[in-house]
């Protein structure tokens, strides 16, 4: 008698909780329904130039590289890449990270590297240049909304490189 009572004790719980769930979900009623964590969309731009002349370098590949593990055993992993343009400008997005570019190197974090891909055709031959995105100058350019979005910012990476 006892377990027919605990067994029908469990049924209705299960109901009632799932009642409950399914309440706080109903999008008629007055709250939000949220689930995951929450977000910000980013995006990376930056303008390179050449660091004696100041005129911007075509043809430099900007890529995210997101560094994984600890310490001296960082492990390299290449997130995508694009190539700066004729006025030396490259974007891409960087969307729905919350903690992805707020992460700082030591344990692992999201780096820019800026690479000369194309040798001599773009008036010479430049070092590359590495920067942690967590230290970048971070602008908020869209509010959130209260809620889950944290709103959108623009992270400028700027450079000047040196030919070699």
């Amino acid at each position: 008698m006892k377990k027919r009572v605990l067994k029908w004790y469990d049924y209705v719980l299960s109901a009632l909780l799932s009642l409950v769930s399914y309440a706080s979900c109903d999008p008629i009623g007055s709250a939000e329904c949220e689930y995951g964590a929450p977000y910000v969309e980013y995006q990376l731009k930056g303008k390179v130039t050449d660091a004696e002349s100041g005129k911007p370098i075509r043809g430099i590949q900007a890529k995210r590289v997101w560094m994984a593990g600890e310490g001296e055993k960082l492990e390299e992993h290449a997130v995508d890449s694009v190539v700066s343009n004729a006025d030396g400008d490259f974007s891409f997005p960087i969307e729905r990270a919350a903690s992805y570019v707020n992460t700082d190197v030591g344990r692992g974090g999201l780096m820019l590297v800026l690479e000369d891909v194309d040798g001599n055709a773009n008036g010479g031959t430049y070092s590359s240049d590495t920067m942690n995105v967590y230290k970048l100058e971070k602008k908020q350019v869209k509010k959130g909304d209260g809620a889950w979005f944290e709103g959108g910012y623009e992270i400028r990476a700027d450079r000047q490189l040196k030919k070699k």
